[in-house]
């Protein structure tokens, strides 16, 4: 019998290597809108391969964060990886030239700071920026990173996630040990329910004393959000009853920058 050459063994393993990134490209293709979780089963059946082999592939792109496993249902879902690829590809979409309109006419009737922010893991971080005219005033640097779960820009976004997706960020922030643990979920819970209500998220001295917050979310593909609008400013001049009419507004404006973004014909 005769022995394999040493290019020959390469290019068999890199042949299988291709085959094994061609079968997990095929997996995440088999979720859409119409099917966004799909059983071992269902995914076996629309590959058309046993199940130990697409057992093997969803638990390389689970560890990998493209793909998220209910524990409790065993359903596979698209994981958090691919919404964090999608914010690299935002300069592609220009949503900074398209927020950007927007942005500076929120500063002219507020006169307050805006901020562009993205999910990044489990905080936000701010992307760009419109400085309002005032003396005092606040603004996130651009890169700056915050915790998602308890800042407006964070909220507006998590509130269009999953329970699941949502439960995790705020568990990697809050453990159960804390005495609080359970006080701090169900207000965190309850404020999530509030956003989407309104359509946009609310800080009132909540992360710092002496600073509010309102921002909305922006959508992309599959109406997922995946950016935030917000205004932040001393509490003394954005005070809680000003945030619902900045609010109202953001609201309005995000869904005309979300509406481009989904058909920027």
């Amino acid at each position: 019998m005769r022995e394999e050459t040493i290019d020959q063994v390469e290019g068999n393993q890199e042949s299988g290597t291709v085959r094994a990134a061609e079968r997990a490209l095929d997996i995440l293709l088999c979720f859409s809108a119409q099917t966004p979780a799909l059983s071992m089963t269902q995914i076996s059946q629309k590959m058309h391969l046993n199940k130990s082999t697409i057992h093997r592939l969803l638990a390389t792109l689970e560890k990998k964060r493209f793909i998220r496993r209910d524990p409790e249902t065993g359903i596979y879902r698209l994981g958090i990886q691919l919404l964090q690829m999608a914010n690299l590809s935002l300069d592609d979409m220009n949503i900074r030239h398209l927020s950007m309109p927007y942005m500076k006419k929120l500063v002219d009737e507020f006169r307050e700071t805006v901020d562009l922010a993205i999910l990044d893991g489990e905080e936000v971080i701010f992307i760009d920026s419109v400085e309002g005219p005032q003396r005092v005033k606040l603004a996130a640097l651009p890169g700056q990173h915050l915790p998602a779960y308890n800042t407006a820009s964070g909220k507006a976004i998590l509130a269009g996630l999953t329970e699941s997706e949502t439960n995790r960020i705020f568990n990697t922030f809050n453990h159960p040990t804390d005495p609080l643990y359970q006080e701090k979920f169900m207000a965190f819970k309850e404020d999530l329910k509030a956003t989407r209500e309104r359509g946009y998220a609310m800080d009132c001295e909540a992360l710092e004393p002496g600073v509010n917050a309102v921002a909305a979310g922006i959508l992309g593909i599959n109406r997922r959000p995946i950016a935030s609008l917000a205004i932040a400013g001393p509490a003394y001049r954005l005070e809680c009853s000003l945030l619902r009419e900045i609010g109202a507004k953001l609201v309005e404006l995000t869904t005309e920058i979300s509406r481009k973004i989904l058909n920027p014909t």
